[in-house]
């Protein structure tokens, strides 16, 4: 961004070229603050944490720290057909989603336990891949709201 000020000693046009520099070569502020509810209903899920910020941002690390276990756990029982182990693990994912206000990460989920549950083979895996779909995009809400980037409401 070029300075609306023009200096007329070298020295201060030297300084203000440096601060220009210095401020392009700033990190921007976190946008994680701006991009976290388009996916996570964080009204709901800070009513599921009795209104704590900092109670939303402990537990969505926590979800994150046991996530890619879990999701391991469950793409292994999706491709051995292991419908049990696939409901199960399932169900335990989009339970946490869904306290975490990840809707449609949670519907995802559901998806997998009902069919799983079926036994339907060919529709737990194609829903597997939908719920790495909608995981792939919340997850960088939830990394932000684990940082205590929720925004005002």
């Amino acid at each position: 961004i070029e300075q609306l000020v023009s200096y007329s000693a070298s020295a201060d046009e030297a300084d203000a070229q440096e601060q220009e520099q210095e401020q392009e070569q700033e990190p921007e502020p976190a946008r994680e603050a701006e991009v976290v509810g388009s996916l996570v209903d964080v009204a709901g899920a800070l009513g599921r944490m009795g209104g704590s910020p900092e109670v939303l941002a402990e537990v969505t690390e926590i979800f994150l720290d046991g996530y890619a276990e879990q999701f391991e756990e469950l793409k292994a029982a999706v491709e051995a057909a292991d419908m049990a182990t696939s409901a199960k693990v399932a169900h335990r994912l989009k339970g946490e989603l869904g306290t975490l206000g990840a809707t449609e990460a949670f519907e995802a989920g559901q998806e997998i336990v009902t069919l799983a549950r079926a036994d339907d083979v060919d529709g737990a895996q194609r829903a597997f891949v939908r719920f790495t779909h909608e995981m792939d995009r919340v997850e960088p809400e939830l990394v932000a709201l684990s940082r205590g980037a929720i925004p005002e409401s």
